[in-house]
């Protein structure tokens, strides 16, 4: 059984849970880690994921398609993204390798997440493509790249008009006390360019001639991953951002 609860923090938010099994006496065990979700309801659930649904351009105006969708999974070795998007194939395929980094993912079609600590401005940029290319980038300050091309297990499924893809995202790549998260979305060339986002900048802080940033660490909104993980979950401590300040 599944129960959608859509979070009051956000309406492109929605917690899909899912409840696999519930305890009927002390004797029954559960391989599966269970623990208790906060609702109008205490429900004991198996699992659970966010899912963010991008709507809108970067500057506020509704999509015209079927919109992109996010998920984000809890996994033992890191969290588990998934993507749901329509297949544009526009710009047409990078040249790189499928499964591999490619340099300027940005300028192709993607789908980009971003995980913020606001606290020290440091953050994990993910890109994925639809032909299957990655670019995972580790900035210390806004737009300041102090790491990129790492490693991804990425799997792409392309189908005519749309495609998945499924990442599983190391806990090592995360700077400590991430709380805010975007997600974005582009396709198209040319003019016909599009850039959309999970949560777009606000209609009052736009300018005239103002061009699509998503650097724009400020319209970036809450995330809390015990909604995820559990309660007494902590973020795994990460080797590659402790290198940062040795």
């Amino acid at each position: 059984m599944a129960e959608t609860v859509t979070s009051s923090a956000s309406p492109y938010l929605r917690l899909i849970i899912w409840s696999l099994g519930w305890k009927t006496s002390d004797s029954d065990t559960w391989r599966s880690e269970v623990f208790e979700a906060a609702s109008s309801n205490s429900i004991l659930i198996t699992n659970i994921k966010m899912e963010f649904t991008i709507e809108h351009t970067w500057d506020g105006i509704p999509v015209s398609h079927e919109p992109v969708t996010v998920s984000l999974k809890s996994g033992n070795a890191g969290l588990l993204m998934e993507v749901s998007a329509p297949f544009f194939n526009d710009p047409p395929a990078p040249l790189g390798e499928p499964g591999k980094p490619f340099s300027r993912l940005w300028d192709y079609e993607v789908v980009e997440t971003f995980f913020l600590s606001d606290r020290t401005e440091q953050y994990l940029e993910v890109e994925l493509c639809p032909h299957g290319q990655h670019l995972l980038l580790l900035l210390s300050g806004r737009r300041r790249v102090w790491k990129e091309k790492l490693p991804l297990e990425f799997e792409v499924t392309r189908m005519e008009n749309k495609w998945e893809g499924k990442a599983c995202l190391p806990w090592n790549y995360f700077p400590p006390c991430i709380n805010k998260f975007n997600a974005f979305a582009i396709h198209g060339s040319g003019v016909e360019r599009k850039f959309e986002a999970l949560y777009p900048v606000p209609q009052h802080e736009l300018q005239e001639g103002q061009k699509p940033d998503f650097h724009r660490l400020e319209f970036f909104k809450q995330l809390n991953l015990k909604e995820l993980m559990g309660e007494d979950w902590k973020q795994p401590e990460s080797d590659i951002w402790k290198s940062l300040t040795d």
